[in-house]
């Protein structure tokens, strides 16, 4: 299998993908939730201007609030001790929480947008061979020189390549969107976060890249899953029913095995790898290294059954 050849193949498929009307609506669409958002911070901005000077007032207020909903059980959320420590970090070293209302700070919002991403690549990945079968096109990508592997692999690239130009658009996006709200100032205020039970301060500019990014591989196991199906069944609505339902039902899943020992081993423990920015370990013996392993052993099991049935299969 040459290398040049696969990256011609996962050019000409990004082309196809790209220059679908489907793709362009797909773009478009992305651009209404960072509207909605901008929409958001443009009410809290007008919201806040007039209480800014007393930021600190402010969350020892909050402080309060927080300290007895903690004291009264009510609401059992890790989150509220976080954020109270967080609330007690700024106001014990003068940290103004300006980071929220800032260019840099809306990015960081939308880098949460991952999951609309994966929605988009898991309905693509349904339609990637089997519409090849269905439109009878398959016959004509074989009797090129490339080989059933060449172009096997080429199409799963296709997706790993299209995640990343979508990260770009949603950057780009988030970036026009945050300008007009804030204008262009790249300053790096701190990001603060609690990590075993201590307060960090982290760079703003590297959790947004750590959020775009953490989020990859166990985007890639439904993107392969589907790309699976899609291979196996040659069919593009079933591939895309059952993709889009197991990412769905992967938080709703993994709550039902996480006590069960067996569960580790199973994907869907592993679909969410940004609980890790927080903690070194997960319980269980669960770390970041074993899930991405977990991860991407999975990934290379459905690649490979899907890629031998592809290889195997008789093309009428």
């Amino acid at each position: 299998m040459s290398l040049s050849n696969t990256m011609v193949l996962v050019k000409n498929e990004l082309k196809k993908i790209m220059f679908q009307r489907s793709f362009l609506l797909l773009v478009i669409c992305l651009f209404i939730p960072i509207l909605i958002l901008g929409r958001w911070d443009y009410v809290k901005i007008h919201n806040e201007n007039s209480t800014a000077s007393n930021w600190k007032e402010n969350l020892i207020i909050e402080n309060q609030k927080l300290k007895k909903s903690i004291d009264s059980g009510e609401l059992s959320n890790s989150n509220l001790e976080e954020q109270h420590k967080i609330n007690e970090y700024r106001i014990n070293n003068n940290l103004s929480p300006e980071t929220d209302f800032s260019l840099l700070g809306f990015m960081k919002k939308c880098a949460g947008m991952t999951s609309i991403i994966a929605i988009i690549l898991i309905y693509f990945a349904s339609s990637l061979m089997s519409k090849e079968y269905q439109w009878k096109t398959i016959n004509f990508l074989l009797t090129r020189t490339s080989t059933r592997l060449s172009i096997f692999i080429s199409k799963f690239l296709s997706m790993v390549m299209l995640y990343f130009v979508l990260i770009i658009i949603v950057m780009f996006y988030s970036m026009l969107v945050g300008s007009v709200l804030y204008g262009l100032n790249f300053h790096s205020y701190s990001d603060l976060s609690v990590v075993n039970g201590e307060v960090v301060e982290k760079s703003l500019i590297g959790s947004i890249f750590i959020q775009y990014i953490i989020n990859l591989l166990p985007d890639l196991f439904f993107v392969a899953l589907s790309y699976a199906l899609s291979t196996i069944l040659k069919s593009s609505g079933l591939s895309l029913l059952v993709g889009l339902a197991l990412f769905a039902m992967s938080d709703p899943i993994s709550m039902f095995i996480q006590n069960k020992q067996w569960g580790k081993y199973l994907p869907f423990m592993h679909t969410d790898l940004s609980m890790y920015l927080d903690s070194v370990s997960i319980g269980n013996g669960m770390t970041i290294q074993f899930s991405i392993t977990i991860l991407i052993i999975y990934i290379g099991l459905l690649l490979l059954l899907s890629g031998y049935v592809f290889k195997k299969r008789d093309i009428v």
